[in-house]
């Protein structure tokens, strides 16, 4: 995201949005219009132009069914300060943008390829769990209906409890423990698919890297980098932490933690590398996600019914900003797929931010172990609110984070952590709406049915939980799932 949380409880918003360098989007009317530019583009006749002088190289891409990524090299006469003042090339590149659309009626849009984040928490180190061996249990492994798993017996899944503090998931696993007919993408950094939770689970199925800088592939696994640039010091383990949540890890199998779905069909997309990833490499990812071609890439043969974007930045949702992901999130729900999205955690309202404040997707504000807004948590125009917890607060001895996996260590021999921000509250959204779909399998393929039970069965917000608009209120897990 833009904007940084830092270890003092503040937001701290710079003014720069990231972007590609040198990358520009251009979106057409229709395929025949962009076939036609590139054969013009291709021409050296033709050729762009920066402030008048001609770039010195251009390369194409095709993106969907009708948009180009266009990598410059600059002219000389403006390549040098360009390289040494980041903002002077975003000035640039608009300036190109804004030629090129007004120039030519064929395009829709033209922007910055920007570069979106993972909703991270505060800078942290590595948490020993060993305590956790003798630690005092809030559940007995006997209770009818409840999992079996390490992080349960010993009352870490505080989100999976009655409102307000969770979302009654307890009460939802009476009628449904979920279904593998279910499919789910995470669309994120990867997944650590030999985690001892996650690789006799049989809730993963194959996915896909679309991360460029790497080289994409049919390796989607989470390489657990720290992004230094964002003051990380340890490991993400991020899309793990996520998909852990909605149900790739084991769950009631004695160990690591539970999932809000005990069966269902995990797909790991890799989009974001370790700073974040390409608007034109998420959307690649969620168009194959939902079954969509997507040029170079073999066909995924599972689409997804629901995918989950825990990741965003401070970029306003219009054509002329954010073209290529509207365009996207609308081929996606036309082909049946419902996309939730974590809010954020820059305490902005939500229209300021791409994609959760784009029209089509279900936008999940994060509600800490109180049930309150939390005090990182976008909001405004939001659909509805989940848990993301609270690292500041202490769950026994113990941050009040939301649990869930990552890659194990001495210190953390099951692989498991406590993270907070909207990135946690947005798969708990994904694994209820999942639940709800194992339940109802009549409602799979309609966004629109989905959208309205999930908002129908939410729980109202008191004022004093949330002074800033909270969307329909709460997740309720059980409501959802037992809606006519």
């Amino acid at each position: 995201m833009v904007g940084v949380i830092i270890a003092s409880g503040t937001i701290a918003q710079t003014t720069l949005p990231e972007f590609e360098h040198g990358e520009l989007i251009i979106g057409y009317t229709s395929g025949a219009s962009r076939e036609k530019a590139v054969q013009e583009l291709n021409e050296a006749a033709r050729r762009l132009k920066v402030r008048g002088d001609d770039v010195e190289d251009m390369r194409l891409q095709k993106i969907g069914t009708s948009a180009l990524k266009v990598k410059i090299k600059l002219p000389t006469s403006v390549r040098g300060d360009a390289a040494k003042d980041s903002a002077f090339e975003l000035q640039l590149l608009r300036e190109t943008a804004d030629n090129i659309k007004r120039s030519d009626g064929r395009v829709l849009y033209a922007h910055p390829n920007w570069i979106l984040r993972t909703n991270r928490s505060p800078p942290r180190v590595p948490l020993d769990v060993r305590p956790l061996e003798g630690w005092l249990r809030t559940q007995s492994v006997g209770d009818p209906g409840t999992p079996d798993d390490y992080a349960f017996v010993r009352g870490l899944h505080w989100s999976y409890s009655k409102l307000p503090v969770g979302i009654n998931a307890v009460g939802a696993w009476k009628s449904v423990t979920g279904s593998k007919d279910v499919v789910v993408a995470v669309i994120d950094t990867g997944l650590v698919a030999d985690h001892p939770d996650i690789v006799n689970s049989g809730n993963v199925i194959t996915g896909y890297n679309f991360v460029s800088a790497t080289g994409r592939g049919p390796d989607p696994r989470d390489p657990g980098l720290a992004c230094i640039d964002a003051g990380e010091t340890a490991p993400s383990w991020h899309g793990t932490l996520v998909a852990g949540i909605v149900g790739a890890a084991g769950s009631n199998n004695k160990r690591g933690i539970t999932g809000i779905n005990w069966d269902v069909s995990v797909i790991p997309v890799r989009a974001v590398g370790t700073c974040g990833g390409s608007l034109v490499d998420i959307v690649d990812g969620m168009r194959w996600a939902a079954g969509l071609p997507v040029d170079g890439v073999p066909p995924n043969e599972r689409p997804a019914d629901i995918i989950n974007l825990s990741l965003g930045g401070v970029i306003p949702c219009t054509a002329e900003q954010a073209g290529l992901m509207i365009d996207a999130l609308a081929a996606i729900r036309a082909a049946g797929t419902v996309v939730v999205v974590a809010a954020g955690n820059d305490g902005l309202d939500v229209n300021a931010t791409t994609p959760a404040g784009c029209s089509g997707v279900i936008s999940v504000a994060a509600a800490d172990k109180d049930g309150r807004l939390g005090w990182y948590s976008n909001h405004g125009k939001v659909t509805i609110m989940a848990p993301g917890g609270d690292m500041k607060v202490k769950l026994a001895e113990f941050p009040a984070g939301v649990w869930s996996t990552i890659q194990t260590s001495p210190i953390n021999p099951e692989g498991i952590e406590p993270e907070e921000g909207t990135s946690m509250a947005a798969p708990h959204v994904t694994g209820a709406l999942a639940l709800a779909l194992a339940k109802h399998p009549e409602w799979r393929r309609k966004p629109e049915l989905i959208e309205r039970k999930l908002i129908s069965t939410a729980v109202a917000v008191a004022n004093e939980r949330c002074a800033s608009p909270c969307g329909a209120g709460q997740l309720e897990a059980e409501r959802l799932v037992n809606a006519p």
